[in-house]
């Protein structure tokens, strides 16, 4: 099973993503992909947090919905694949709460979205476009449906 740390940078963020529905359902997604062990991390960071970390590491300034960091296998760290460590996932719950408003769907869905698309990162999946015919982005929203079905209260 995929070990999940969940990290609030303000402590109002774990009543929007309570790392009680957060840690399994994150954990479905990945043996979804076929990801059964290794750890990860998501932190839900303020708008400004993400912004910085945005034109830090992607020379981008403006906020974002979400940033994911694979780790990488050739840092000097040696790679055990039971205890693999397989990235960061950093969500910003204002700018997914945008995304609820500008495509009018509720704060449950959107946030498995991010988590899925995050997963998706840290499993090798990109996009050059936010287009939904992007591959990624159908193979998300496949994901998303499949588990929508989970409880989510």
């Amino acid at each position: 099973m995929v070990e999940v740390e969940v990290l609030y940078g303000d402590l109002a963020y774990s009543q929007l993503a309570p790392a009680h529905l957060v840690v399994p359902f994150l954990q479905k997604v990945f043996a979804l992909q076929g990801i059964t062990s290794g750890e990860v991390s998501v932190l839900f960071a303020s708008e400004s947090v993400i912004k910085e970390m945005n034109m830090r590491f992607r020379n981008k300034n403006e906020s974002t919905d979400i940033l994911s960091f694979v780790q990488e296998e050739d840092d000097g760290f040696p790679v055990f694949e039971q205890n693999r460590y397989l990235g960061d996932i950093i969500i910003s719950l204002e700018d997914a709460k945008r995304n609820c408003q500008k495509w009018g769907v509720d704060e449950q869905e959107e946030l498995q979205r991010l988590l899925i698309h995050g997963s998706l990162h840290l499993n090798g999946y990109d996009h050059q476009s936010n287009d939904s015919q992007e591959p990624m982005l159908i193979r998300q929203e496949q994901m998303l449906k499949e588990l929508q079905k989970e409880n989510w209260e």
